[in-house]
Order: C-alpha cells, then sequence, then structure tokens
C-alpha cells in the first residue's frame, strides 16, 4: 500500500510538472485542483494516525483499513476529481476581521488539541472533494 501510494504521489506530481497546459477555464482553475495535490494528499494519509491518537490509541484502525485508505487517498491524487484550491482566494475587506479570528482558532486549536484538529481538517477536505465531485456530477455535458 505504501509503494502504491508513493507511486501515485510521483505520478501526481509529474502530472503537476510536466502536464498540458490546456485551458480548462478561468473559475475552474481559480477554484480547484484536478486530483488530490501531493500536501493534502500527505496530511489525508495520516488520517488514521490522527485518529488513533485523537482517541488516545482506543480507536486504532486495522492494518488492512489502513492499507486500503492509503490506496484510496493514491487513487484520488491521480484522479480526475476537481479538489478545493485557496490558492486565490479572496476576502472582502469588511470579512477580513472574521477570517483573522477564524485563523487564530484554528491556530490555538492546532496547538492544544493537533490530532483532533488535524483529523476535523482532513474530514472537512474530505467533504470539500465529496461536495465539488457531486456537484461537478449534476452539470450537464455540452457536447
Amino acid at each position: 500500500a505504501v509503494l502504491v501510494y508513493a507511486v501515485c504521489c510521483m505520478l501526481r506530481l509529474a502530472r503537476f510538472n510536466v502536464g498540458t497546459k490546456a485551458p480548462v477555464g478561468e473559475a475552474a482553475e481559480k477554484t480547484s485542483f484536478i486530483g488530490v495535490p501531493s500536501p493534502a494528499g500527505a496530511l489525508l494519509v495520516l488520517s488514521p494516525m490522527y485518529l488513533s491518537n485523537a482517541t488516545n490509541l482506543v480507536m486504532h484502525p486495522p492494518p488492512v483499513l489502513v492499507a486500503a485508505w492509503m490506496v484510496g487517498i493514491g487513487a484520488l491524487m491521480i484522479s480526475r476529481v476537481r479538489t478545493p484550491s485557496l490558492k486565490r482566494i479572496t476576502i472582502a475587506t469588511d470579512l477580513v476581521r472574521y477570517a483573522l479570528v477564524g485563523a487564530v482558532v484554528v491556530v490555538a486549536a492546532l496547538l492544544t488539541y493537533p490530532w483532533t484538529t488535524l483529523l476535523i481538517l482532513c474530514m472537512g477536505y474530505l467533504a470539500g472533494v465529496a461536495w465539488l465531485a457531486f456537484r461537478s456530477l449534476q452539470k450537464p455535458t455540452v457536447g
């Protein structure tokens, strides 16, 4: 499973570095990636460890499940599924103070409850991936 994940990560990085730069649509390019980016994949693949540590080793996923999780995340990295991107996010001037407070809350949570916070962030990211995938299935295809 680790080898499959590593190969998927390599393929993801290769596609990112040498992929064709065909126009995909400016709006989609600003708000999403194609496939899970490698840093997000690394964060997601460690979710079983976050779960174990967040529950003080009470909930320890079986190795077969962890292996399947790793292969699944690897598959998401090389997939064509649109995933959330924050690279060009803009915050309205009147909302900046709330964004700053939210960022401070996340940092404080990471410092106080790191495993639980990381697990929640991973699940939130996966929810965003699922939402974008569901939304792309709802759009009628032209052609």
